[in-house]
């Protein structure tokens, strides 16, 4: 995933990737690179201090939560 790319981009690209046979992957071999992957509560999610947007459009904001609920 890149920054600076729209939700539905982001949303697609996780989808494509949900889609994909990851069978032939070592998860052991990636544990032991440091990637994984973990589930969090949304209540420990908190917003970047160091976002560089500090305007945001209230209208799109909304669509975005809207989106989302779906």
């Amino acid at each position: 995933m890149a920054l600076g790319k729209g939700l539905g981009d982001i949303l697609s690209e996780v989808e494509e990737a949900y889609g994909k046979d990851l069978g032939h992957i070592d998860s052991f071999e990636l544990e032991e690179q440091g990637a994984r992957v973990e589930e969090l509560r949304v209540d420990r999610i908190t917003p970047n201090p160091f976002q560089p947007r500090k305007h945001f459009d209230e209208k799109a904001l909304h669509r975005s939560k809207q989106s989302l609920r779906m």
